[in-house]
């Protein structure tokens, strides 16, 4: 809300962290953010969901509560603003939690006599919430997953793990040491969502750098099922070898390619056995030997009916 001339009122709709609807005073509508909502509302409701009258007693009724704001704010040479956030949340076990955080100003609003005013939360949160859990798609996106460092400092070097364009957001990443899970104090994973619905995230490590290829990172999402890994062997200066393990998957067919910059790569590349496992999931691999002073990048791609999507992850030529 600015209080200089001229009053804006935005209002933004989040589901799961994902933006869905927004509606702008200065254009009077309420509009989609998403091609599922829009989708599942007929033109009823964005009509409906436009009609912000109800904008004018919220405002005097703030103004009752908080006489700081100027009941004549046209004569004001002063802007000011108010933030709200309100919503609910369900948790695994049914749980029903009211969420209610303003703020006037930049500075924090207290007090439970402006909260109970809220039209949204007399229980109309926790419906709408349901109902567009039901709107919104089953969607399973993959995550892309590669492994970069940075330069040496102070004898340290620094692992990145990054796996990216997922749906979920729940995701297990961590970092193994000669394949044992390896924790870090100051080590934290960080997830963000991007701006298509799905989320990325990163898990960092200081290691030495002499020890660099006793790292991997693992990662688990509910998208996938076979878990693929890439590991780097430097054979001599101009010669590095990439292994591409696939393990855990069933049933037995399974297509593994090598590709550079985006084209099949066959040139120095090896097919592994396919191996079964105690429980009946197979394992299988395939490398390739590159030049690493070249300008090329290479992937590995998977491709198995256990997958929503064919999996692609990035060589790292000087790990």
């Amino acid at each position: 809300m600015s209080c200089m001339g001229q009053t804006q009122f935005v209002e933004v709709t989040y589901l799961d962290s994902q933006p869905i609807q927004r509606y702008d005073s200065n254009t009077e509508r309420m509009r989609p953010l998403t091609p599922w909502i829009n989708q599942a509302l007929d033109q009823y409701y964005w009509t409906w969901e436009s009609d912000m009258g109800y904008l004018k007693d919220f405002l005097e009724k703030l103004q009752e509560l908080h006489p700081t704001v100027p009941q004549n704010h046209h004569n004001q040479s002063t802007d000011h603003t108010l933030q709200c956030i309100e919503g609910c949340k369900l948790t695994a076990d049914g749980e029903k939690i009211e969420i209610h955080q303003d703020a006037l100003d930049g500075k924090e609003m207290k007090g439970e006599e402006f909260h109970s005013e809220r039209m949204y939360l007399y229980g109309n949160c926790i419906h709408w919430l349901n109902r567009y859990l039901d709107m919104r798609p089953q969607r399973k996106e993959l995550p892309i997953v590669k492994v970069t460092h940075q330069g040496v400092i102070n004898n340290l070097q620094a692992l990145t793990c990054q796996a990216y364009g997922f749906y979920p957001k729940e995701i297990s990443a961590s970092w193994r040491k000669d394949g044992e899970i390896f924790n870090q104090t100051n080590s934290s994973m960080h997830i963000a969502p991007n701006s298509d619905g799905t989320f990325n995230a990163r898990l960092s490590i200081q290691i030495n750098p002499k020890e660099r290829k006793l790292y991997r990172c693992h990662v688990e999402h509910v998208s996938s099922s076979p878990s693929v890994e890439v590991t780097t062997h430097m054979l001599n200066v101009n010669e590095t070898l990439f292994n591409c393990s696939i393990c855990n998957f069933y049933p037995k067919d399974i297509d593994a390619t090598w590709k550079r910059d985006e084209e099949n790569w066959e040139h120095g590349t090896f097919h592994g056995d396919t191996i079964r496992n105690w429980d009946g999931t197979y394992c299988t691999w395939i490398s390739t030997e590159i030049n690493p002073m070249e300008e090329y990048h290479y992937f590995c791609y998977v491709d198995h009916e256990g997958l929503q999507n064919v999996l692609r992850i990035e060589g790292d030529k000087f790990q």
